[in-house]
Order: C-alpha cells, then sequence, then structure tokens
C-alpha cells in the first residue's frame, strides 16, 4: 500500500512519504518492519484515491469524483494561472516551529490549514510546506508570528547544506528548531545558533547526526512585521551613551 502511495503522489522515498503523511520517518519504518499502518491516517490523507486501488492495486487508481483532476501532491501546479502568471501550490501546516531553545512537541500528525501559491521561478525542485515562526531568537532576521517556506533536504544533502544558512531541523524526540546552522556533519554533528544577540537567553548549541530526524532549508519568509531595527538599535546605543555620560558627571563631582 504505501508504495502505491509514493506512485500515485510521486514520492521518491519514505523520507519524502513521512512528510507527505505528516508522521516521523521512524513512524513508516515501523510501519514497514511490523506490517501495521495507521489506515484511519491514510484514508485520511489519500482520500482522492479509489479505496479498491489503494488496498489491492486493482481498478481505478482515483474514486470518480477525482478522475478528471490530477492528484495533489505537497507541491503542485494549479489548474489556472493568476493572472496570466502559473504558479504551485505550498501547504500551510498547524505546525510551529519554535524560534527558541527549548524545541517545539510537533504533533504526530500534521494537517494542512490553508496553501500560498508562488510563481514557478521563487521554488526550488522539492517537496516544500510552510510553516509559522514561534518565538524570538531569530530576531531581528525573522519575526515571531511570520512564515517561512522550507524544503525538505534528503540524508545525502546533509553533508552539502549551505554553511550558516538558516534551516528548520528537527529531532528524534519530535522538537523543531528553526536556527541558522554551522554545518559540522562531517564531524558528527551541527551547530544550531540564534541571530538574537542576547546569548545569554539563547546560547549555540549541538546536534549530534544521530539525533537529527529531518532538515529543511529556509526558501522564502513572509511577515505583516516590518519594525525599525536601526531605529531600534540607535535607540540602545542612546541609551548606552547616556548612561555613560551620567557615570562621567558622577566621577566628576566625586573628585
Amino acid at each position: 500500500m504505501l508504495d502505491r502511495i509514493k506512485s500515485a503522489y510521486s514520492l521518491d522515498t519514505d523520507l519524502q512519504l513521512s512528510s507527505f503523511l505528516g508522521v516521523a520517518q521512524s513512524t513508516v519504518s515501523s510501519w514497514i518492519s511490523r506490517d501495521t499502518i495507521n489506515y484511519k491516517l491514510i484514508f485520511a490523507k489519500c482520500n482522492n484515491l479509489n479505496l479498491d486501488w489503494l488496498l489491492t492495486g486493482k481498478g481505478s487508481q482515483l474514486r470518480k469524483e477525482y478522475q478528471n483532476n490530477s492528484l495533489t501532491p505537497a507541491v503542485n501546479e494549479p489548474e489556472e494561472s493568476y493572472h496570466g502568471v502559473s504558479g504551485k501550490l505550498v501547504p500551510i501546516t498547524d505546525i510551529n516551529v519554535t524560534a527558541g531553545n527549548n524545541g517545539f512537541n510537533n504533533s504526530d500528525y500534521i494537517t494542512t490549514e490553508d496553501t500560498i501559491q508562488l510563481p514557478d521561478q521563487m521554488l526550488t525542485h522539492g517537496h516544500h510546506i510552510c510553516v509559522r515562526v514561534k518565538g524570538d531568537s531569530m530576531s531581528p532576521t525573522l519575526q515571531d508570528s511570520g512564515f517561512i517556506v522550507i524544503r525538505l533536504l534528503e540524508p545525502d544533502e546533509w553533508e552539502h547544506m549551505r554553511d550558516e544558512h538558516i534551516y528548520v531541523v528537527s529531532d528524534k524526540e519530535g522538537k523543531a528548531y528553526l536556527k541558522r546552522v554551522k554545518n559540522r556533519i562531517k564531524r558528527g554533528f551541527i551547530t544550531l545558533m540564534s541571530d538574537n544577540p542576547d546569548k545569554s537567553t539563547y546560547p549555540n548549541f549541538n546536534l549530534q547526526v544521530e539525533e537529527v530526524n529531518t532538515i529543511w532549508h529556509a526558501e522564502w519568509y513572509f511577515s505583516a512585521k516590518m519594525p525599525n531595527i536601526h531605529d531600534q538599535y540607535y535607540s540602545r546605543l542612546q541609551r548606552l551613551e547616556d548612561r555613560l555620560d551620567d557615570i562621567t558627571n558622577q566621577f566628576k563631582k566625586d573628585k
């Protein structure tokens, strides 16, 4: 059955299959090794497939009401272009990725809340989803409640991922981190770093390769928040100068 799902939705690997179903890759591996499947989840995710075909491989692949439409994988060509511009649909999922240090425990099953359409030239080939930013550790680069479009990296891409780019990294405990990553895969680990200058609150930390479940490259960022970053830092500098003046004046009085 799992092979038929991969074939129907053009999924090449078990990692892509697990992402499509919204479960950990280890869950899919467990289904295969134990010959047990969460049928309720499968039927909910593949509701446009003919149940007989899904179970037996016989008959029409699609249910009658979907036979004139193409299947809908994670990133799709829409049926019509918008204002003459062709685009792809990216699912907006119900999970948040934490821009903090404690991680965010995502549920085993990921559901799609909505979709966002992006022009073809904005997306590289691969499996994309859109997730919400949670927290301030990546501020001022990424703001809380913004959205990022991320692309799943295959494990053989990890060694070659771009150093100090922004990634979403999930570990095998189900925590997902949105961080800038130092690529130290050849040495058996990666370093996750926050852009927030408050390193006492947001220190760097390492994950061993064997702890990593998935890595997603952040490709686009959308936010309604547009803070004046320069004003924030100039204000801090001004306060620091004022404090220095106060200390200097106090020192002169004490002499």
